[in-house]
């Protein structure tokens, strides 16, 4: 729903259908038993018949699936088990099979060990460098959010700025994505307190910065906020349950702070649905970006500044990871 695939389909050599399309071809074209009584699944009905239906479902997860050239040297091997211990960044190796290549279903329940909820770069390698460069240019140009989100994200930025220029920051402005609600890694639900220490003060973010914050406590009252399966309300102070839930030590800390809230006329007549996107475009074109360790959508972010060459001005807030988004080194799937 987010995503427009038209440059996706005209790709030579990719093939796209429906889901409707694919599951009339399943009712003619497998096995009595794998065939589906209905055309228009949905839900938990349709991923049950997946499931079942399904030739092989990988088990992926936490795992580096590597794909090696077709014909390897000697040398060319050595480069690419180099390349791919450097990407694996201690994960297990999994290969791209035969069996995986020649099944006619692939599925990947969205569970235990099948789930693969990390971005592309980070599971599938590729031997050869030139297919590697091929898919990462391939998902850069083609794999992009609706003209309805892009263009509300770019409002928002405009407004963004426009609110810098009246702080007199001639329309730079810098952002945090904040992660907090039911995020399963409590040692990331951290205090804005916390943040300010672990991005140094004002070293990072400048004093007097406007500071975007994206985020789903905009508020700063962790508000359905939950740890150890309890809500923080009932204990705040461990781990995952800030005591202060609020946003007012980056005020004490000089910081400007704004959210997507505040700039209801760059998003009026946008589906609420797509705000979250529209987050993750203001957070891309920020002057510095900072976000949540273990989050994806963080991940996202990231890739997006890295197109935008905004790469070495991007951190994480999180407690021992800062500085990990502008390592040279693999850091796996974090």
């Amino acid at each position: 729903d987010f995503f427009v695939t038209d440059r996706l389909e005209a790709q030579e050599g990719m093939h796209m259908i429906s889901m409707e399309e694919f599951l009339k071809r399943q009712q003619s074209e497998v096995e009595i038993w794998r065939r589906p009584n209905a055309t228009d699944f949905w839900g938990q009905k349709l991923w049950r018949y997946l499931k079942k239906s399904a030739d092989v479902k990988p088990e992926y997860s936490g795992q580096v699936v590597a794909m090696g050239r077709l014909n390897p040297t000697a040398e060319t091997k050595a480069k690419d088990a180099e390349a791919l211990k450097k990407q694996a960044a201690g994960r297990k190796v999994a290969a791209y099979d035969s069996k995986a290549q020649n099944a006619r279903h692939v599925h990947f329940p969205a569970g235990g060990k099948h789930r693969l909820l990390n971005h592309f770069y980070a599971f599938g390698f590729f031997g050869d460098p030139q297919q590697r460069s091929f898919y990462r240019r391939l998902i850069r140009d083609s794999m992009r959010y609706r003209d309805e989100i892009q263009c509300a994200g770019a409002r928002v930025v405009d407004a963004v700025r426009a609110h810098s220029r009246r702080l007199g920051n001639d329309g730079t402005f810098y952002a945090l994505h904040i992660r907090r609600g039911d995020f399963q890694f409590k040692a990331v639900k951290i205090s804005a307190g916390e943040i300010v220490e672990n991005l140094r003060g004002n070293s990072i973010i400048p004093r007097g910065a406007l500071v975007y914050l994206a985020t789903d406590d905009p508020d700063g009252v962790c508000k359905g906020c939950w740890a150890n399966k309890k809500p923080c309300k009932d204990q705040l102070g461990v781990e995952g349950c800030p005591k202060d839930a609020s946003w007012d030590a980056f005020v004490r800390n000089g910081w400007h702070v704004t959210v997507l809230r505040n700039y209801t006329e760059a998003t009026h007549g946008t589906n609420p649905n797509y705000f979250g996107m529209v987050d993750s475009i203001v957070c891309a074109r920020a002057a510095v970006f900072a976000g949540t360790w273990f989050s994806t959508f963080t991940g996202y972010i990231h890739r997006l500044r890295g197109y935008h060459g905004l790469g070495e001005e991007t951190y994480y807030h999180s407690t021992g990871k800062v500085d990990l988004a502008r390592s040279p080194k693999s850091i796996g799937s974090g």
